[in-house]
This record gives C-alpha cells, structure tokens and sequence, in this order.
C-alpha cells in the first residue's frame, strides 16, 4: 500500500507584511484624525447620524464619544436653524471642499460659535459617509468686524479732514484724496486717481518732485516743504506740505500719507505787514531825522538868547525888568532840555544812540543824585532818603551817563508830583541770570499825587503824561519817562510802575 502526501505551501509573507502596513497606517491615520486641532465629525451621508469623532469634537461640542455617536449632526445647530437640511447642503460642498461653508454651531455649555466647515465624501465598509471638519472663526470675525468698523470710522474721519489729504503710491501717482483735498483744488477724485502727482505742481517743481520723491520714500518723512500747486482753474496757490510713509508689514514700502495747508493769504499778509512795517520805520526814521535836524537848529538861535540873556542880566537893570530876564532864562532853559529830550527819543527810534560803557562807582552816582535834588526837596518841605544796600558792588560796567539822566528825571519827577511827604531812592542787587552780569534795582517812590490805573499803560508813551491836570500843573512834554523806558531797554533791563491815587 502506497499513500501519498502531497503538501501545498502558499508564501504569505507579502500578506502579512501587506496587513502589518495597513495596520500601521489606520493607526497612524487614526492618531492623526483622534489628535487633530480641528472638531472632525463623520456622519451617515444618508442619515446625518454621526458615527465617529475625534478628541477635539469631544472638547468643542462639549460631549464624550460614547453621546455624540448615535446624534444627528442637526443636533448641533442652533434651534432656529434646525429646519433647514445642512447635509444637503453638506452635500453641495463636497464638490468644492476648498470652498468652506459657513454655519454656526453650539459649542460646549450651549454657547453659539461661528464656524467654517470643509466636507468630504468617503466610503467604508459599503457605506457612504461624510466627513466635516470644523474650524471656530468667531474671534477672527469680531475682530474683522472691529476692523471694518474702525476703518470705517477712520475713513469718515479722513474724509471729513478739516486738512487737505492725499495719499501716493511707490511712483507717485494718486491713490487717495479726501474732500478738503478737492474742495481747495477745484479736482474731482476720478480726475486725480491713477495720475502722477506731479502733474498739478507748478512747472518749476516737477522736475524737484521727481528727483526728490525716492529719496521722501528712503527717509520716511518730509516736513513743512512750501512750494506751488496748481488748482483745476491754472490758478496757482503756495502750500506748506508734510507726509509720512507707510509700510507694508514685511517693512517695504506701501504708500504715502501726505497732508497740506494753504498759506497763500498767510504769506500775502505776512508781506503785506513786512511792507507795512518798513513803511512805518521808514516813516518814523524820517520823522527823527526831521526832529534831529528841527532840534539843531532851533538849538543854535536859542543858544544866542540865552547868551543875550546872560549878558543883559549882568547889566544894570531895575527889579521888574531882572524878574523879566530870569523869566526869559528859565523859559530858554525849559526849551534847550525839551530839545535835548527830543533828541535823544529821535535818536534811541532811528537807531543811533550809543552807549558808553565804561566802569563807575554806583555809590557815587548815587551820590550826585542826591546832591542835586537836596536843595530842591528841602524848600519843598519834603523829605528825600536814599538807602544803598551794603551788598551792592561796589564798581559796575555799564553807561553811567544814561543812568544818571534816568535818576535824575524819576527823582526830579518824584519831587515835582509831591506836595507833602517825602520821596525815597533804594538801590539794591538781585540774582543775575548770568554769572558774568550784575542786575541792580533802582526803586523810585514818593507820596505825590499818584497816577490812575487807566493812564499807567500809557505813561510811558511819548508826549503822555499822568492826566490832564497833570499837565497843566506840572511843566514838561511827556517825554522824560519815554525816554528813560527806551533806555533802560537798551541796557538790557526794564522799567514799572505801581502806583496810587492819593
């Protein structure tokens, strides 16, 4: 008897690496679909019964697998949109599933998010599914809508600009302007849009613009440039222009923003005032040189009166015709100091009066003063203090002369204006706004009259004096103060005064 084995061997090793492959991919498919950043939901294309999800659906819908597996994906919707049929709508997008659909979905603990879902078609185990995968864009559509609503706010704002608008791109051609814009020009937007802005500068600043517009885009920032543009009537108008760049993200170059201001009145007035100033120095350099050369030659007659006069006192005369000649020398004398009074505002308004600096003594000038007024003062019955502080230098610089005819006319104005009481001179340092200069106050005060407080913004004007009675009263043109104002501005102080009447 003969029995026969026949053994059959298939190689399977191919298989069982064919199935070990496919393995490893539905479990590294699987890890990816389980762990992906996006909600996914696969659905019965039929039903809309969801048959599986992945941990991100669990956390965003708010439910663990075992409850979403088995729900209808309307579930997911809110309640008003229930009635409408997503999976086919689902359906529709298959077809186009770089083209996202839109639908708003309740998240977890019922909140209602907006969301982009891409879906896709597939089939496994004979059945047809569909896969959706949903992305929240809520924030980012907040935030877009924030955007729209501030740009739109801006772009009224910019509109409405009170100041002139205008924005180029990289070759200088219009991409903007804003009302102002047109309303001072004569254009209309669609005249200037797309043209080079070059096009409406005067002739001889085209050529400027051209040269100057790249290197405006390498610096980022012009200010204050004047120069001519021309309206839409050939009219042309002087502008002062600035304008910053702005930048793409990635740092280029994305456009201008350029402002305006039309100066043309502005500069028409500012010449008008420089011509009008010049006439007026003009006028009054010629009116001092007038009075300069009046005040020399009525000088030099006047000179020859008094001298008469000098002579004729010397004779023999009787009581009545001395009191006549004093008369006539006092009345010479008030006009030779009315003349030098003259002369000298003619000369501080023409520019020709120079100071001799040189170094005193102010104790001493001070002094001088008070030797001069002391007679004056006592057959007046008023009584007259000088104080100088212990600290006062005791030499200074400065044009002692001018001082001195400034002391003499505000101690001998303090005399003249005081019927009883007395007048008082200090004299002190203060603290110098520089370490190389010293400033010293002179303070003048007296018990006169006093002066009103409508007539002290004026006092120190030419030919002013304290009031109307003032001046009928007292002898003097209303120069002196004038004077001494002027020429305590030039030696760099200043000069005020406080008073009151009675």
């Amino acid at each position: 008897m003969i029995v026969g084995v026949v053994l059959v061997f298939q190689d399977r090793t191919e298989h069982r690496e064919a199935d070990r492959q496919i393995k490893e991919n539905e479990t590294k498919y699987r890890a990816l679909f389980s762990e992906a950043i996006d909600p996914i939901l696969v659905a019965e294309e039929e039903t809309g019964i969801i048959i599986e999800c992945n941990h991100t659906a669990e956390r965003f819908f708010g439910f663990p697998r075992e409850q979403l597996i088995g729900m209808h994906q309307k579930m997911f919707h809110p309640e008003r949109e229930r009635g409408e049929d997503r999976t086919e709508q689902f359906q529709q997008h298959v077809a186009s599933p770089d083209m996202p659909l839109k639908v708003n979905v309740l998240a977890a603990g019922g909140r209602e998010r907006v969301t982009t879902v891409r879906v896709n078609k597939l089939t496994l185990g004979g059945k047809k599914l569909m896969m959706g995968q949903f992305r929240d864009i809520t924030e980012s559509l907040q935030m877009e809508t924030a955007l729209k609503e501030s740009e739109g706010r801006f772009r009224l704002l910019y509109m409405d600009a009170p100041m002139a608008y205008q924005s180029l791109d990289s070759e200088g051609n219009f991409i903007d302007v804003n009302k102002k814009f047109c309303e001072i020009l004569g254009y209309e937007p669609a005249e200037l849009i797309g043209t080079s802005f070059s096009e409406i500068l005067h002739p001889d600043w085209k050529d400027h613009f051209k040269e100057n517009f790249p290197r405006f885009k390498t610096v980022g920032e012009v200010l204050g440039v004047e120069f001519q543009m021309r309206k839409k009537s050939g009219k042309y108008i002087l502008v002062t222009f600035s304008g910053r760049i702005g930048m793409h993200p990635d740092g280029s170059f994305r456009q201008t923003h350029c402002v305006f201001r039309d100066i043309t009145s502005e500069r028409i007035h500012e010449q008008n005032l420089v011509e009008a100033k010049e006439a007026a120095m003009a006028a009054t350099f010629a009116k001092s040189e007038f009075l300069a050369i009046m005040s020399h030659e009525i000088r030099t007659p006047l000179n020859g009166i008094m001298g008469m006069l000098q002579v004729l006192k010397l004779s023999s005369m009787d009581d009545e015709q001395r009191e006549c000649v004093e008369a006539a020398l006092l009345s010479s004398r008030r006009l030779t100091s009315l003349l030098s009074d003259i002369l000298d505002i003619s000369a501080v308004e023409s520019g020709k009066l120079a100071l001799f600096i040189r170094q005193f003594e102010p104790k001493e000038l001070v002094v001088s003063v008070e030797n001069l007024f002391a007679h004056l003062a006592l057959e007046k019955g008023l009584s007259l203090q000088f104080s100088i502080s212990p600290e006062l230098p005791a030499v200074l610089v400065g044009d002692d002369q001018r001082l001195r005819q400034i002391l003499f006319n505000l101690v001998g104005n303090a005399i003249k204006c005081t019927l009883s009481g007395g007048v008082t001179v200090e004299v002190y340092p203060l603290v110098s706004r520089h370490y190389d200069h010293s400033r010293t106050m002179f303070v003048v005060s007296d018990s006169g009259v006093g002066i009103p407080d409508d007539k002290i913004g004026d006092l120190f004007e030419p030919f002013v004096q304290g009031s109307v009675g003032y001046s009928r009263e007292h002898q003097g043109a209303g120069l002196g103060l004038s004077i001494c104002k002027r020429l305590t501005l030039l030696m760099g102080g200043n000069m005020c005064v406080t008073s009151e009447v009675n």
